[in-house]
């Protein structure tokens, strides 16, 4: 099911311009990032989900989840990251992560819209790593570079 954006639904429902909606959400991204350090913005017709403002904050690389599952649930994945990195947890890339989740996490550098950002890998239901013989289709598009 494909849904629309924020500022689609802005415009929709609000009646302002595709400009002013922008302008409105980089305010409250702009303040969430004052605020808890980073933002994120969550594509719901995609897999994706990414962080903003880490880099400034934090001094760390923002982070992304790059999984086809609910939006909502992969907000709250790259929220568990993201308020660990706020808490002092620093990751690198190739570094796996035992503690975050029930299954361990690997982190691998991509590129998201120019910009360099650590890409949390899930491993499948069967515990099979992306790149590895049998891994599930879902789970290894995880290292796809778009």
């Amino acid at each position: 099911m494909k849904t629309e954006c924020e500022a689609c639904r802005m415009v929709r429902e609000q009646g302002i311009s595709h400009e002013e909606a922008l302008e409105r959400i980089g305010l409250k991204d702009a303040h969430s990032i004052e605020f808890h350090g980073w933002t994120g913005h969550i594509i719901a017709d995609s897999p994706y989900a990414h962080t903003h403002g880490l880099p400034e904050s934090c001094g760390h690389p923002d982070v992304e989840v790059r999984l086809a599952c609910d939006p909502d649930e992969r907000g709250r994945l790259l929220g568990i990251v993201a308020g660990a990195v706020t808490l002092g947890r620093r990751f690198a890339d190739g570094q796996e992560a035992r503690d975050l989740f029930s299954v361990p996490v690997r982190l691998v550098t991509r590129l998201e819209s120019g910009r360099e950002v650590l890409r949390v890998v899930f491993p499948d239901v069967n515990g099979r790593w992306p790149g590895e013989g049998g891994c599930a289709p879902g789970y290894d598009e995880q290292l796809l570079q778009e």
